[in-house]
């Protein structure tokens, strides 16, 4: 019994032909690439300058070896997986990318962005082609002075970095790379040199929210190109730079401090209210959209913004798309929200004041009025309603002219006090009240004083 128990065991032991040949080659495969390009033994460059000793037949030779040992799988069976041939493909690229001839370049990184495309709905895959070392070729040949290459890596690294976190991770990880591919992007979205593409890329590495992309935004002076970009394109040319505008959106999606600042600082209100004066903005809602939106973050983010808009010019244009039907109701509260803030703002000078009670008062009472006639279907239109009434009461508070109108409109004033007090709005109620009592007894008095004297 023991030798046929024996025997049985050297059965178990033997593995069936072309599986350990198959498992120490994918083993060698896998461990020589992860050193050469992601080994945490050495930096980027180190790993290149590794890679780079490499000969080429000693690269090729492994890599037709991977292709061979791929195609059978751990039962020692022919594997035609369409995945096993694109990814040795993707490995074929990558070898030529490092250690090839360089007018082989083009044609192997078109390949292999190819193969990231067709498989951009397979996490394995993109992982698979990430740890392989893609991600390394893309971010090294993105500043390439051949524009053609520059491009496809930048929509290479668009395309994994989108489906493999990791890949995202690690270019935002180093100071040194990110700021070579933000450099890229900024300079080729600006000049309209495949925007899309370089503009997909900077979504993504702003997305990351990471600290290191931050610095870099400072050290290529993002913020600053991008508004006086805007600047220069509207006072000469009379249009916007839409590329020079996303990027700002991009900033200020963020909330980072830095960005939010930066633009504050550097004059972004002051430009955003430019652009609303012109007149393409009149007919492009998303370019109105985009820039008020903005505008509202930037009053949400520091206090001090509001006041920064206390100017005939920014009420004006603000006030003109309240009660407009033209705009949408998200836009509109957003709108109302920062009227309301410039509205709060105390001590305010006689030419704000005025702008206020003649370009505002008559549009959210308008407003004010409508919503009388209606029921409330989403709960936008009673965030505007709401906002309109708080500007009623801070200008009642301001301006006596203001505070005359609603009082003898007594259907504004009953209304008002209503959409305050259902939104729970005391503060800004007993200002309206404590506003319109004072106004009533001046002019009593006033009246009394005169009759007085006549007599």
């Amino acid at each position: 019994m023991e030798p046929s128990s024996s025997s049985s065991g050297k059965e178990e032991e033997t593995e069936r032909p072309g599986t350990s040949v198959a498992r120490r080659t994918r083993e060698e495969i896998t461990s020589t690439y992860r050193a050469m390009y992601g080994g945490p033994e050495g930096t980027p460059a180190s790993a290149w300058r590794s890679l780079a000793n490499k000969t080429d037949d000693g690269l090729s030779r492994m890599l037709e070896e991977h292709a061979r040992v791929t195609d059978i799988d751990d039962d020692g069976k022919k594997n035609d997986d369409g995945a096993s041939s694109s990814l040795h493909k993707a490995l074929k690229d990558i070898s030529v990318l490092t250690t090839g001839q360089v007018l082989q370049h083009r044609h192997a990184m078109e390949s292999l962005v190819d193969i990231l495309h067709s498989h951009d709905d397979s996490e394995e895959m993109m992982r698979e082609i990430h740890t392989q070392g893609a991600t390394h070729v893309l971010y090294a040949n993105i500043s390439s002075s051949d524009k053609t290459m520059a491009k496809l890596s930048a929509d290479g690294l668009v395309c994994i970095c989108t489906h493999e976190k990791e890949a995202l991770k690690e270019v935002v990880s180093s100071r040194e790379i990110s700021s070579v591919i933000l450099g890229t992007c900024v300079r080729n979205i600006l000049t309209g040199s495949h925007s899309t593409t370089y503009g997909d890329l900077f979504d993504l590495l702003l997305g990351s929210k990471s600290r290191i992309i931050s610095q870099c935004c400072a050290e290529h002076k993002v913020v600053l190109k991008c508004i006086e970009r805007l600047q220069t394109h509207v006072e000469k040319h009379d249009k916007v730079d839409t590329n020079a505008l996303h990027m700002l959106s991009c900033m200020v999606a963020t909330g980072l401090e830095y960005y939010m600042d930066s633009i504050f600082w550097n004059g972004g209100l002051d430009v955003f209210v430019i652009i609303l004066s012109t007149p393409m903005v009149q007919n492009d809602e998303s370019i109105r959209e985009s820039v008020v939106r903005m505008m509202s973050a930037l009053c949400h983010h520091n206090p001090d913004a509001a006041g920064f808009l206390c100017t005939p010019k920014a009420i004006e244009y603000l006030s003109r798309m309240i009660a407009d039907p033209d705009i949408s109701i998200d836009i509109q509260v957003d709108v109302a929200w920062i009227l309301l803030e410039i509205s709060r703002v105390e001590n305010k000078k006689t030419e704000t004041i005025e702008s206020l009670q003649d370009y505002c008062l008559p549009r959210v009472c308008e407003v004010i009025h409508q919503s009388k006639q209606q029921v409330i279907d989403t709960t936008a239109e009673c965030d505007l309603w709401t906002r309109c009434a708080g500007i009623v009461s801070y200008l009642c508070r301001d301006s006596h002219v203001c505070c005359h109108v609603v009082i003898f409109h007594a259907d504004i004033l009953q209304q008002t006090i209503r959409l305050l007090t259902q939104s729970f709005k005391y503060e800004q109620t007993s200002v309206l009240l404590t506003s319109a009592q004072t106004f009533a007894i001046n002019t009593t008095s006033t009246t009394t004083t005169t009759t007085t004297t006549r007599m």
